[in-house]
């Protein structure tokens, strides 16, 4: 075979074993269609070699034939002169001396599966001489080769017949496989000899943009691969997820099947007929997008529809409204400013805002503010209504200092000192806290809380103060406990009344006695006069125009709560909290 580095321009060089044998099959020498070049040479070869091996004479022992003076030199000769010592033991005469040449037809191999196709015709140079019996007929053992059946022996002309038919066919294939031989070394050199094929990578216009590459260009295959998986598939992939993920998501479908549709008023399978996606059939993305639209649909549809109606219900906390083109909006609810309930008595300028007793109640907080005062009898023990207020100081110049406690919003009073407005009933109207609802507990300013009541005395006038306890409870009732109030503690033996400290800060004054002047130089309530002193002196201080000290025009213990009519205190900094625990039918707490 010619070397594949040989310069052979400008034929471009071919391996024997790219070429495929393309003849029929040749089963002698397990030949196959389809086998490579190399592996026909090498088989053939292979029974060349075989066959010459068995042609070369010096294989075979010719010493019995001593009076031949000079044995054959070639296979050929072998032959003959087999030949002529069978004719001479036949009784014959070898061709060479006149004998008779009988033609013979016989397969080549009879053992091959396909004999008939084998047959030769040869023509043997030996005298047939078998019939005479002058001529010996011995038995010999024959190889494999020669056996038919379980016949291991032959007579010894019959062998040599055959031997010879045998001889004379492997001749004929020698000459069969040089022909085939030749005529195959000629189609490798012409193999060898033709150029190299020029493959180009096919090509092809697109009708769409895929990447980069516009609509309409003309690209080779592997460029188009490449743009559409680096710039199109791999960035479909992320965008849309994995099959798995895609899968996933279409399992997620809520809508079924035997949903109601909105418009149809029927299964969605039912109503949408034809267009629906069964259950039984749904299992793409195709699917899932065409379902999710014609439940879009649907909603939008029916909500765009003279059917849809919304009606809104506002609480205490939230205010809903829809506008005409079905736009809802929610806003916190607010009450504004509401006033008190008990408090009808005030008038003048006392009856604004700001004064005047208030709560608002912005989603669940309620807020207070204004002044709440503590109605004056017009004559306590006798005419206990209330003394209506104008002004911030009506109560001033009034030598009364008893509560009202008759008539609407007057105040309650109980022995333990505390004091109930509105007859000890809620101040919170239902406008604000529904009747079925309370606050989620009491509230109360910072302790103490003091209350005030302004005093004339003559042309000037002074302040008296009352401690306690100020606060609503959480069924929204507003109470103010005085100091005597804190001095009774329930689990005491006994009542310890005026015991508290804060006593200091309460006023109990007695009409006719001075008025007291706390910062005057000789004033000794924070301090001795003298080691050891035990007194603690108040001067007074206030003369009037005749020089005389100005004296209390009213007794008033402010720790009593049947002495504290007049006093208020603001309500700015309170804030309650409704119960939005109630499970209460009218409860509009949300």
């Amino acid at each position: 075979m010619k070397p594949l580095n040989l310069d052979n321009k400008p034929c471009s060089p071919i391996s024997s074993n790219c070429v495929v044998w393309q003849g029929p099959d040749i089963p002698c020498i397990h030949l196959c269609t389809g086998d490579s070049i190399s592996e026909v040479i090498h088989k053939l070869a292979t029974e060349l070699c075989e066959v010459l091996e068995t042609l070369k004479v010096s294989n075979y022992d010719l010493t019995c034939f001593s009076t031949i003076s000079c044995g054959p030199q070639n296979f050929q000769e072998l032959v003959q002169f087999i030949l002529d010592q069978l004719c001479l033991l036949e009784g014959g005469t070898p061709s060479s001396s006149g004998g008779t040449v009988i033609p013979i037809t016989s397969p080549i191999d009879p053992k091959q599966p396909n004999s008939s196709s084998q047959l030769v015709t040869v023509k043997p140079i030996f005298t047939k001489a078998r019939a005479s019996e002058t001529c010996p007929d011995c038995v010999v053992t024959i190889p494999d080769e020669f056996v038919v059946g379980t016949q291991r022996t032959m007579q010894l002309v019959d062998y040599a017949v055959v031997m010879g038919d045998r001889i004379a066919g492997v001749v004929t294939e020698v000459s069969l496989m040089n022909t085939q031989i030749a005529d195959i070394v000629t189609r490798v050199r012409s193999l060898e000899n033709t150029p190299a094929p020029s493959l180009a990578m096919p090509s092809f216009t697109i009708s769409c943009q895929i990447g980069s590459l516009l609509s309409g260009s003309t690209n080779q295959i592997d460029t188009l691969l490449e743009e559409f998986i680096n710039n199109v598939w791999c960035g479909y992939t992320i965008s849309t997820g994995s099959a798995t993920e895609l899968t996933a998501a279409v399992g997620q479908a809520c809508i079924t099947d035997t949903s109601v549709s909105l418009v149809k008023g029927s299964a969605m399978s039912v109503g949408y007929a034809g267009l629906w996606v069964d259950d039984a059939d749904y299992s793409s993305v195709a699917n899932a997008i065409n379902n999710i639209w014609i439940s879009l649909c649907d909603v939008f549809s029916y909500l765009t529809s003279s059917n849809f109606d919304i009606t809104t219900s506002d609480s205490n906390t939230v205010d809903l409204s829809l506008s005409a083109d079905k736009i809802l909006t929610a806003k916190v609810q607010d009450t504004g400013w509401v006033n008190l309930e008990g408090f009808s008595w005030y008038s003048g300028t006392v009856d604004v805002p700001g004064t005047r007793p208030q709560c608002r109640r912005v989603g669940n907080t309620i807020h207070f503010r204004g002044i709440a005062w503590i109605p004056l009898a017009k004559n306590y023990g006798v005419d206990d209504t209330i003394l209506p207020l104008t002004a911030i100081d009506t109560y001033n110049g009034i030598t009364q200092v008893g509560p009202a406690t008759s008539g609407a919003g007057s105040m309650t009073i109980d022995a333990a000192g505390s004091l109930y407005w509105n007859n000890n009933t809620r101040v919170i109207p239902t406008t604000v806290l529904d009747a079925a609802e309370n606050l989620d507990g009491p509230y109360r300013f910072q302790y103490p809380t003091l209350f005030s009541r302004g005093i004339n005395i003559g042309g000037s006038g002074t302040m008296l103060n009352s401690a306690g306890r100020f606060g609503i409870t959480s069924s929204g009732v507003l109470y103010f406990a005085t100091l005597k109030d804190q001095e009774i503690i329930s689990s005491g033996s006994s009542l310890l009344k005026g015991s508290s400290p804060l006593r200091y800060m309460n006023s109990n004054i007695r009409s006719g006695e001075h008025v007291p002047n706390f910062i005057n130089a000789d004033t000794d309530i924070q301090n001795l006069p003298a080691a050891g002193a035990s007194n603690l002196v108040a001067e007074s201080g206030f003369p009037n125009a005749g020089g005389t000290d100005v004296t209390w025009p009213i007794s008033c213990d402010a720790a009593e709560e049947t002495q504290v009519g007049g006093f208020y205190a603001t309500l700015e900094g309170l804030t309650a909290f409704v119960d939005c625990s109630s499970t209460t039918a009218t409860n509009t707490c949300y």
